[in-house]
């Protein structure tokens, strides 16, 4: 299980910054290797599936593709996108699950965790022990936990 660590203290705005950066980081990190992948428009926000290919090398093996529609004047023809050949099919499937899609949901979120955690009212005691106060704490602490794991614990 992850380790959350403490939460963010709000009284501590340097801290508090440092904690920003590592969230912002992640979601740059995210957005760059999903910008890298350089899909075409036509699969761009399609998830990814597994399929079953065959590798002229090693026989059978789970492929990653990613699959869109585009019309070639002939009628509907499916767009796809080599992804990737994997060693097992939980692989497969795991590769397939994190598409790039999944990256940008998780860039935004944090990114949106990273803007709460700014707007904290660093000087209003009162306001800092309210129950939108100590969830924005809450959340930000998950939030930090995969940043952190997404930047190699160097956060």
């Amino acid at each position: 299980m992850a380790r959350h660590g403490r939460l963010p203290d709000p009284r501590y705005p340097k801290e508090n910054r440092c904690l920003t950066s590592a969230l912002s980081a992640a979601a740059k990190l995210l957005r760059g290797r999903a910008a890298a992948i350089g899909a075409p428009e036509a699969v761009r926000d399609t998830p990814w599936h597994v399929e079953e290919c065959v590798n002229a090398e090693s026989g059978d093996c789970p492929c990653i593709v990613a699959q869109g529609r585009f019309d070639s004047g002939e009628g509907p023809v499916e767009a796809r996108l080599y992804v990737a050949d994997a060693e097992t099919p939980a692989h497969a499937t795991w590769i397939a699950l994190m598409h790039p899609g999944v990256g940008l949901a998780l860039a935004d979120w944090l990114e949106l965790e990273a803007s709460l955690l700014e707007a904290l009212p660093v000087d209003d005691a009162e306001a800092l022990n309210t129950v939108p106060a100590r969830l924005v704490l809450q959340s930000c602490r998950h939030a930090l936990t995969v940043a952190r794991a997404l930047l190699g614990g160097a956060s």
